[in-house]
């Protein structure tokens, strides 16, 4: 498969002191920019998170506010508490509580969450309903019904009413072991209700449990998130204690032409244009409003730049918009635009490690991001445009192999909330040729473009903690349908990956 094994650049990316010299002009005539990658047009939608709690705080009454989607609101605050792993619900006989994510308001929603009840129900059923539009009190979702007794049944509700009931496999009904649960809500009049319910640590199911459609008056508009826990009166075995975790809630949203709250604000004042390179050597140095005609090296610590351009020399030197590259440095970019003003084979956008970039835009580089240490955050950010050689001296002539994010080596890296786009390589390549990759997060991006959007090159030793979880990826791949590349034999925690107009990732093994 083409453009895919090598990293770019192998000769500027070791641990070694930086040498920023003018290089040498690359005459236009001889290298020819191949044609970037274009912005979604507007009018198209996208499953996008709207919500997700891992529930890590501790809260001793109610579950507080999620990570992202807002406060969760409880019928009653008593039953309810955050462990620092789960969200918990402990429910006498005969009691029922839900809470809302009511700051969420959608028509189309996707809702997974995990579940698991302390004790298996006797006497009577525990009811767990996962509502994916609640109107009024009222509901679209899926209700499972948990007993020991008889056979327990997963039913998918309109209103007050059940509109499709199936019985719950064995495999998950007999046991009080974790569940996964998927229940998806779209469209009105008629509204699709589907569901799935699996047993945590397997595979899900590629088809639904149960599906259905209903056009139930005063549910055809859009409505809150949440869960809603009961236990019957005749319950031999209350209290009960529910545990909710992983809650993942996606909403179709329009996809704009482009992000309009990353780069440097509208209306912000230039306090000073710098022509020529910077290198920053006092810890604790804050640039604020800058506009830099070079690149920028950082060579202390707790930098910040922020609200400013990084454009690049006119005459392209062999450098990188931003380089840290030592231990002892670190730097934090925000609402911030790099774009180099010149176009170069020689030139990417931000490299090193000890880097936090939040709302920063990255274009016409080779690489916007190339990550080879640890303790990196790339966090609601577009990345975008990549410059792209039909000829590139760097591969000997040959196309040049740009990638959005490269990974060559570190821990502690997380890459986040992000729109990616516009590299021929790849969208994230992980490669490991500088050294072993671990604790690797790349979870909530909208991810497009590249051979295969997600490249995990085959080397000897797989890497560790790595998650890819909640992203959204279009169809842009030159290999169709290649999201996610990854070395058959490696577990990677790979888990709600969707695609732009529907249907869940597969893995693409090598």
């Amino acid at each position: 498969m083409p453009l895919l094994p090598r990293p770019r650049h192998a000769r500027r990316t070791g641990r070694t002191a930086l040498v920023l010299a003018l290089a040498a002009a690359v005459a236009s005539a001889a290298i020819t920019p191949a044609a970037g990658a274009t912005a979604k047009p507007s009018g198209q939608t996208a499953w996008a998170v709207a919500a997700n709690d891992t529930f890590t705080r501790k809260l001793s009454t109610g579950w507080g506010a999620a990570e992202v989607g807002g406060a969760w609101q409880a019928s009653a605050a008593s039953p309810f508490a955050v462990s620092g792993t789960t969200g918990t619900l402990k429910l006498a006989a005969g009691a029922t509580s839900s809470a809302l994510l009511s700051s969420i308001s959608a028509t189309d929603v996707d809702l997974r969450t995990s579940v698991a009840i302390d004790k298996l129900p006797w006497g009577g059923a525990t009811t767990l309903t996962f509502s994916g539009r609640r109107i009024a009190g009222k509901d679209y979702g899926v209700r499972l019904r948990l007993q020991s007794a008889r056979a327990s049944t997963v039913a998918l509700v309109a209103g007050s009413s059940t509109v499709a009931s199936v019985r719950l496999p064995d495999l998950t009904a007999r046991t009080s072991a974790k569940l996964q649960v998927r229940v998806q809500v779209t469209g009105t009049s008629p509204t699709t209700i589907r569901a799935k319910v699996w047993r945590s640590g397997t595979t899900e199911p590629t088809d639904w449990l149960s599906s259905t459609t209903s056009s139930t008056t005063n549910l055809q508009s859009a409505g809150a998130v949440g869960v809603t826990a009961s236990v019957a009166r005749e319950a031999t075995t209350a209290p009960v204690t529910i545990r909710y975790d992983d809650v993942t809630v996606r909403t179709l949203q329009p996809v704009p032409t482009t992000p309009t709250t990353i780069g440097v604000p509208p209306g912000t004042k230039i306090t000073k244009v710098q022509d020529g390179n910077v290198t920053i050597t006092a810890d604790g140095t804050v640039i604020d409003g800058w506009d830099i005609r070079g690149y920028v090296s950082v060579r202390a610590k707790n930098v910040v730049i922020r609200n400013s351009y990084i454009r690049g020399t006119a005459v392209p030197q062999t450098n990188d918009l931003v380089r840290v590259q030592g231990d002892a440095y670190s730097v934090t970019i925000e609402d911030s635009t790099l774009s180099a003003q010149t176009a170069s084979p020689n030139v990417d956008g931000v490299k090193g490690w000890n880097f936090t970039l939040r709302r920063v835009e990255i274009s016409n580089v080779v690489d916007t991001v190339h990550i080879h240490g640890s303790h990196v955050l790339v966090e609601s950010s577009w990345l975008h445009d990549n410059s792209v050689y039909e000829q590139d001296p760097n591969w000997g002539g040959s196309p040049s192999h740009a990638d959005s994010v490269q990974i060559q080596q570190g821990t502690d890296i997380v890459i986040r909330n992000n729109t990616i786009s516009g590299a021929n390589n790849a969208a994230v390549m992980l490669t490991q040729d500088s050294g072993a990759v671990s604790a690797l997060t790349i979870s909530g991006n909208k991810i497009d473009g590249g051979a295969c959007s997600v490249n995990i090159k085959v080397m000897e030793t797989a890497p560790s903690g790595v998650t890819l979880a909640d992203n959204t990826f279009g169809r842009g791949q030159l290999y169709r349908n290649c999201a996610i590349r990854v070395p058959t034999a490696w577990a990677l925690d790979l888990r709600a990956n969707v695609w732009v107009d529907g249907g869940d990732v597969a893995r693409t093994n090598i």
